[in-house]
């Protein structure tokens, strides 16, 4: 069950109410999903650029966004025994990796996903973050008169490939649909459909406006856990702090 626990919510109170006025902005939050096996620069940038051109593009006010570590079922399946990192190590990973950026204003850790007894997909993830966010924002504590926006952000083939993801494009749900330069071909032949589209919204990142500064635009988990394989620096793929919290712990290192 989600609560204040698994799923933080004063950072969005903070946000909201330094916005309000007297009429309440287009506010959105946003909710990534995945291994984070582990996390990685890529994972905090891709947000990052796609809460900024949300708020350009689109006119919304982003308040807030969760990355939500998936289930270990999921992830063990996935990727085997030796590969799957158990999910309290991720989550922390997640926390500490969004404090070493100083993200933590408007991104946080949803660990409901990873806690429940078994594997949930993404759009009950996304739909429970909705119906938690209106009851606490809107009907309990009254912060919000109207429901607020919670916006899946995904990659273009997620989307594509995907057909639950219809689920997410309606009333108070939507789907950020963040791609790459390369998948420029690949958007074309969909943009017919792609235009019609409600409550989707489509994101290329401008990496060189990002905070980070580091040259492989393109970093994955696998590549991280291949480095450790074969004793490279992972300097230049993710953060410091979840290097050391690897180390210490003796994940993936042997």
């Amino acid at each position: 069950m989600r609560n204040d626990n698994t799923t933080p919510i004063q950072f969005l109170i903070n946000n909201i109410q330094s916005f309000i006025s007297n009429d309440e902005p287009n506010f959105a939050v946003l909710i990534q999903t995945g291994s984070l096996n582990p996390i990685h620069y890529g994972h905090l940038n891709n947000l990052n650029q796609t809460r900024l051109l949300l708020e350009q593009q689109y006119g919304f006010r982003i308040v807030g966004a969760y990355i939500s570590p998936s289930h270990d079922q999921y992830v063990k399946c996935k990727l085997g025994e030796e590969s799957h990192i158990l999910g309290k190590h991720r989550i922390a990973m997640c926390k500490l990796a969004i404090q070493q950026q100083h993200f933590d204003s408007w991104l946080n850790v949803d660990s409901y996903e990873c806690s429940e007894s078994d594997f949930i997909d993404y759009p009950e993830v996304v739909q429970t973050l909705s119906s938690f966010l209106q009851d606490e924002l809107v009907v309990k504590r009254k912060i919000l008169s109207k429901p607020i926006q919670v916006i899946y952000v995904c990659g273009l083939d997620h989307f594509v490939k995907c057909g639950m993801i219809s689920n997410l494009r309606r009333d108070h749900l939507g789907v950020a649909v963040v791609y790459r330069p390369i998948d420029g071909k690949k958007l074309e032949q969909w943009s017919q459909t792609i235009h019609s589209l409600e409550h989707a919204y489509f994101i290329s990142p401008v990496h060189e406006q990002s905070n980070f500064d580091f040259s492989n635009q393109d970093v994955s988990s696998s590549q991280i856990r291949e480095y450790i394989a074969n004793n490279k620096p992972l300097e230049e793929l993710t953060f410091s702090s979840v290097v050391q919290y690897m180390k210490q712990n003796h994940i993936l290192f042997k």
